[in-house]
């Protein structure tokens, strides 16, 4: 029981995460990037505000994939983990996304 809760906690701090950049940074002046601390792209996207607006929504949906882990991680671990991994797979995802929405405010 223990190990469900803590497996809750540990992907519900991840969607967390994942869920504050995309609230802190949807009205941003800076674009979120997508690996911190990543500054080049203040000279490279024109359109920030509808650009972050999309971003949001891709870590949004990302921080949705880690909840969804946390849940089947607190009723079973095995389902926990099968989901977290293919969560880390989705950051392929993620990258494809970014890649096509910088493409787009570029």
């Amino acid at each position: 029981m223990a190990g469900r809760i803590i497996s809750f906690i540990c992907y519900s701090m991840c969607a967390a995460i994942f869920w504050s950049i995309a609230k802190f940074g949807k009205d941003g002046k800076d674009p979120i990037s997508f690996w911190s601390g990543d500054t080049s792209l203040k000279g490279k996207v024109k359109d920030v505000a509808a650009y972050n607006r999309e971003m949001a929504k891709v870590y949004t949906i990302y921080g949705w994939a880690y909840f969804v882990a946390a849940v089947g991680g607190a009723i079973h671990p095995i389902a926990g983990v099968v989901i977290m991994v293919l969560a880390l797979v989705g950051i392929i995802f993620v990258y494809r996304a970014y890649k096509k929405i910088l493409s787009k405010y570029s």
